[in-house]
């Protein structure tokens, strides 16, 4: 205030000389006017001179000398003679009469003249004085702001003990206000009632306060240190007392608050009391908790349950339906504790970040914070009843519920331990139990064989199965004569299986005495129960055959060494590759590439290719898949045999050598493709679809995903072809199933994907390199959809998918922010205040905005989830 009021002070005088200044200015202005007007007087003196020396010569004449002449001249002197006397008179009298005039003028400039020479000489000296006068202030100036700033800091210094003598002073003054508003509602406090909000620094309650108001009464916002409310406040509304007061946690406050508070209490009127408190880590925080007790305990004589309110503020959405479960729990309001009146009356306020950081903010009270202030009670506390709050307490307190919590965590962490080993053990004896009926049921196999021996001599001989599963309808064919109850059943007889029991499968055959049934032991037929059995292990087998990209890259280099050595990157294909170098090397075998070159392996993506295409051109794809990179034309040339090694170690860095695909032309025992045909359950080629299904099945089991990968061709000619279409198809409807598969174009150029969105699938124009593939897609495509539905949801796919793919390219320059914490510290609030309304989500906790990607994660806090 002193240094406001000398800086007043200051400016004033700055004023006043400014002005002072401006006026010499002015009158230095005015001279030049004034010696214009001195010389205007003077140059009056020279044309009187004139006018005095033609009347001296006048008068001089003689008048002889002025007769003779006229009379010379003229021929009537006598009268030109005396009319020239006559006017020469009048003349000289005018004359007379201006020099007389004249003189009066010029007296009277000179003496005007000599009045402004004085004027002027004044002017000049009080110009200097001022302009000495000037110069003095300004260094009197430069002077005082240099004292300004030696008395602010002293002032400075002066500050915190000023603060301490005024801590000393606000109880007295509380007093004297407490009093001053007694005075004032004397007369009212049977009529007005009043709202008592009671909270600690950050909980919020001056805000609330002047959100019921509906204008701000309480300053309210950020504060470092202590909260914006160190003294009571009250403010009248429509007959409304709101009452403001600090809270306790501040060491250095806390016995000012609690003198304050218990004034506040002491008010002889009516009053809703109201608690605010906040939760912290999905808890109520220490200091609100060691607040409300205190307080409670100081009025627990006059108030009984439900006579007060809570509010708790700034509530995450996520523990909003905890929130007040979580209040009588660990507020200690039970009916054990004596000490503190229970309350129902428990208001949940959510937090609303776009006010977290803004000063004086009004929140959006909802409908029911209405009734709830209706339904806590006005009550009126005898002041003699309202005991002094102990704030000697507070540490004490503040301990023993840090102990309690660490408690309860203690207990909760060695309950999850418990849990953990009890799955464990259930586990185990669920393992155990496993092999026992499995040694079980392997000693009833034993008996059943042994049943068999009995009954038929040909079954004791070999353990050769000898019933094989051999159609689609469900028939099977004996491979090799056996004799069963006394009956022939010869070699390639043909049966069906009627129905499968624990122990044995009954067969139906038929002969010339008609058809009779017989009990076959499962030894002899195990694993060939069902057609639908022998399709799901077809198709189980398959899902096992991916290739890891280590090995594909390992397959590449050999290409044109040791494998088919004509091998050329700029025009073989994949159906070329695969004739001249998976076939020969696999033949020996009879299987194909992936279970006999490299171990059976779980793929995890799923790639669909046309075998048109250039194989060079296929392994670039899905090396950009593993790099995440949606265009593979610039990696052909990485594949190069110089700059192949530099890619394989960048990829190894990467971790992404061990992704595992299924490529058909691995994948495909290609040996076996005369010997089943379409329909067969041991057929590979026709159960994709199957494949894929186990495929996804197995990969998001555990929560994981799967991944579809469509290697575009650089002409853009993939979707022309039958498979590629059959597994579009496919992909949809397991994503209508699950949404753990993604799919992903791998396209070798951007003005492919342009290219694609132009292009208009139709899956009756479809080719495939067997005409019996193209007809069995078809009837399966007609028995299942609409081909008019199924073209426009292949075509709508693929403008998703390209308009995905450009969207990875743009997010691939954006900024990646990880944010991680363990549950319950505000990483899903920190995410609301950091992108706002417009981001985009993306998954279950990943998040896009304009610039930035954000994903959070979770912390180790959580014994299960580490």
């Amino acid at each position: 205030k002193q240094l406001k009021t000398m800086n007043e002070q200051m400016q004033e005088e700055i004023k006043y000389l400014t002005r002072q200044v401006r006026s010499t200015e002015e009158e230095n202005l005015s001279l030049p006017q004034s010696f214009q007007s001195k010389e205007e007087t003077f140059s009056l003196q020279r044309p009187l001179k004139s006018v005095n020396q033609i009347d001296h010569d006048a008068n001089n004449v003689p008048e002889e000398d002025a007769q003779s002449a006229l009379i010379a001249n003229t021929p009537h002197g006598a009268t030109i003679l005396t009319s020239t006397q006559t006017t020469l008179k009048s003349e000289r009298t005018s004359n007379q009469s201006k020099i007389l005039s004249r003189e009066r003028q010029c007296t009277s400039s000179i003496a005007t003249l000599t009045h402004s020479n004085k004027s002027n000489a004044t002017y000049f000296k009080e110009s200097a004085c001022f302009q000495a006068e000037i110069a003095a202030l300004r260094q009197e100036m430069e002077l005082d702001r240099e004292n300004a700033k030696i008395e602010a800091d002293k002032l400075r210094l002066e500050l915190e003990g000023v603060r301490e003598r005024a801590k000393i002073n606000e109880a007295d003054t509380a007093d004297r206000e407490g009093s001053t508003v007694k005075q004032h509602y004397k007369n009212n406090s049977e009529k007005m009632d009043a709202i008592l909000c009671i909270g600690n620094p950050g909980s919020g309650k001056s805000t609330i306060l002047n959100s019921t108001i509906g204008t701000v009464k309480f300053e309210s916002g950020f504060s470092w240190g202590s909260g914006k409310t160190i003294k009571m406040e009250d403010h009248e509304s429509d007959g409304t007392l709101y009452i403001d007061t600090p809270g306790l946690a501040d060491p250095k406050h806390r016995e000012i608050s609690a003198n304050a508070i218990t004034q506040a209490l002491q008010k002889e009127m009516k009053m809703k009391i109201l608690f605010v408190v906040t939760l912290e880590a999905g808890h109520v925080r220490q200091q609100d908790q060691v607040t409300v007790r205190l307080i409670l305990e100081a009025i627990k004589d006059s108030v009984g349950e439900d006579q007060y309110g809570i509010i708790v503020n700034k509530v995450p959405v996520s523990e909003a339906g905890a929130a007040k479960s979580i209040i009588k729990e660990e507020l200690f309001f039970h009916k054990s504790d004596s000490n503190i009146p229970l309350s129902k009356n428990i208001f949940v306020l959510l937090e609303d970040v776009t006010k977290t950081e803004e000063d004086n903010a009004l929140l959006h009270l909802p409908q029911d914070y209405n009734k709830f202030l209706q339904n806590v009670p006005s009550i009126q506390i005898p002041s003699v009843n309202v005991l002094e709050i102990d704030w000697n307490k507070y540490e004490r307190l503040q301990n023993e519920i840090k102990k309690t919590i660490d408690e309860c965590n203690k207990l909760n962490d060695e309950s999850i331990e418990l849990s953990k080993r009890k799955e464990d053990d259930e586990r185990k004896k669920k393992e155990d139990d496993e092999k026992k009926t499995m040694r079980y049921e392997s000693m009833l196999e034993e008996k059943v064989l042994q049943s068999g021996k009995k009954r038929s001599k040909t079954f004791a001989e070999s353990d050769e199965k000898i019933f094989h599963l051999n159609a689609s309808d469900g028939t099977v064919t004996v491979h090799g004569e056996v004799t069963f109850e006394e009956r022939s059943i010869s070699a390639d007889a043909r049966g069906k299986v009627v129905s499968i029991g624990d122990d044995d499968v009954t067969i139906e055959f038929e002969d010339c005495n008609g058809k009779f049934s017989v009990q076959v032991p499962k030894s002899k037929c195990q694993g060939i129960h069902t057609y639908e059995y022998e399709i799901q292990n077809t198709c189980e087998k398959l899902a096992l055959r991916g290739i890891s990209l280590g090995d594909l890259l390992d397959f590449y280099s050999q290409l044109g060494v040791t494998l088919h050595r004509e091998f050329t990157p700029e025009e073989d294909t994949t159906y070329k590759v695969a004739k001249e170098a998976i076939i020969p090397q696999t033949s020996e075998y009879g299987k194909a590439y992936t279970e006999s070159i490299t171990k059976p392996k779980l793929a995890s993506r799923m790639v669909s290719h046309t075998w048109g295409n250039k194989f060079s051109h296929l392994v670039a794809s899905i090396v950009a898949d593993a790099m995440g990179i949606p265009f593979y034309g610039d990696l052909v040339s990485k594949l190069s045999r110089t700059e192949l090694p530099q890619l394989r170690n960048q990829l190894n860095k990467e971790g992404a050598l061990d992704i595992v695909y299924w490529v058909c032309a691995f994948a495909i025992n290609q040996h076996s493709l005369g010997k089943y045909h379409n329909g067969h359950p041991k057929c590979e080629v026709d159960k994709f679809d199957g494949m894929f299904d186990e495929l996804v099945n197995e990969n998001t089991s555990g929560g994981g995903y799967a991944h579809h990968v469509v290697a575009i061709d650089q002409h853009c000619d993939i979707f022309t072809r039958a498979w590629v279409v059959a597994e579009m198809v496919q992909a949809d409807i397991i994503q209508v199933r699950c949404n753990n598969l993604k799919q992903t174009f791998s396209a070798f150029e951007k003005e492919s994907l342009e290219t694609l969105i132009k292009q208009e699938v139709d899956i009756n124009k479809c080719k495939a390199s067997r005409p019996e593939d193209e007809k069995m897609i078809l009837a399966k495509a007609n028995a299942c959809f609409d081909i008019g539905v199924i073209n426009k949801k292949i075509n709508d796919k693929i403008k998703d998918i390209v308009d995905e793919t450009k969207r990875t390219i743009i997010r691939e320059g954006k900024t990646k922010i990880l944010l991680i914490g363990n549950n319950g510290v505000g990483k899903s609030t920190l995410f609301r205040a950091m992108i706002g309304n417009d981001a985009v989500t993306h998954g279950k906790h990943e998040y896009e905005d304009n610039e930035r990607i954000f994903m959070e994660l979770s912390g180790l806090e959580n014994p299960l989830g580490k």
